[in-house]
């Protein structure tokens, strides 16, 4: 485990209550189970927190996990104590608030144009040495007080949404984060001539954007097999310096897949969590066994969606029966082959 990542000493921590995620994405709760990724974070962070940082595209494989690498990952890495840095938020009553992605659809423009107008209507509040303080983010909006307005004034000239971008980073106390997700929508969706006008307004922001230099990072989650026509549509569109950089979040290799399988199961503090205990522990070289056999039918294109998501499927059902009867005890390898037999049944 990277002993840079953060000790955050924010009170208790508990572990979730299941161990294994399955095929559902890892969240902020999830810190303490989100194994196998810590020096992909902490360099993906020091290229994030880089002064001249304005573009951040992160691509991968389709199910290389980029969601939970975001939420689980950097996210709770960049905002630990005294790091400035801050994500989007979205507050629910009753609930705590977590990270906004912004889903780009065919239409991506218009919904960052939308959380851009939330933003600067609801402001941003913190406390300072003094007390509660609200910034007014008003400003931003150049006097259109109706959504549609704005968004109708971003569409028609892209460049000031970065404009508004420029007065609310200005205004704020910490460094905003802003995250769109499935980034390939804008080129996969839709076709026809009102998609294009659309699309190249978006990669007009994108290139004005990234020719500038405030303290506001965009970060787009893409899939890789349409990096390079997301990258090549930024860049022809200026000739100018841009402040972009790219990162590549590969699928997980044997030594993460290890220690992913192997966290709940540990027997010393994750992190500024204790030691876990969910009731059970594997039978020595198992997890080896679960990579290899796994590993030999994902080269055969067998899984979908990626071995670790299988893996930690099969874990999870076993785990979960055991403690419906109230089972502690050994996780063997007949009963994970049963239980995979029994997902193709």
């Amino acid at each position: 485990m990277n002993q840079n990542l953060p000790r955050l000493n924010r009170g208790p921590r508990e572990w979730p209550t299941q161990p294994y995620k399955g095929f559902s994405s890892y969240g902020p709760n999830d810190v303490p189970l989100f194994a196998g990724r810590e020096p992909q974070v902490v360099d993906f962070a020091r290229l994030v927190g880089e002064p001249n940082t304005q573009l951040v595209l992160l691509q991968g494989a389709t199910g290389c996990g980029k969601s939970s690498f975001l939420r689980a990952g950097l996210i709770p890495f960049l905002e630990g104590r005294l790091r400035g840095f801050e994500f989007r938020k979205e507050k629910e009553e009753g609930r705590p608030s977590k990270a906004v992605f912004i889903r780009s659809t065919d239409e991506p423009l218009q919904k960052l144009a939308e959380e851009t107008f939330k933003l600067a209507c609801e402001g941003y509040s913190f406390t300072s040495p003094v007390g509660e303080e609200q910034v007014n983010l008003s400003e931003a909006l150049f006097n259109e007080t109706l959504m549609d307005d704005f968004t109708r004034r971003v569409i028609n000239q892209p460049s000031s949404l970065v404009e508004s971008l420029r007065i609310i980073a200005a205004a704020l106390p910490v460094i905003l984060v802003l995250i769109v997700d499935q980034g390939e929508e804008v080129l996969s969706l839709s076709s026809g001539r009102d998609v294009e006008n659309r699309r190249a307004k978006y990669f007009q922001f994108l290139a004005s954007f990234a020719t500038s230099n405030f303290p506001l990072k965009l970060i787009i989650a893409l899939r890789t097999d349409h990096f390079g026509v997301f990258y090549n549509n930024i860049r022809r569109r200026s000739s100018e310096r841009m402040n972009i950089v790219d990162y590549l979040l590969e699928n997980l290799g044997t030594s993460q897949l290890l220690e992913a399988i192997k966290r709940p199961t540990e027997r010393r503090p994750v992190l500024d969590y204790p030691p876990p205990d969910y009731g059970f522990e594997f039978d020595e070289g198992l997890p080896e066994r679960i990579v290899q056999d796994l590993s030999k039918t994902a080269e055969m294109g067998g899984l979908v969606g990626g071995n670790c998501r299988y893996c930690k499927w099969c874990v999870r059902r076993y785990t979960n029966r055991r403690r419906s009867v109230g089972d502690r005890g050994r996780l063997h390898r007949k009963t994970i082959l049963s239980l995979g037999r029994s997902k193709h049944n």
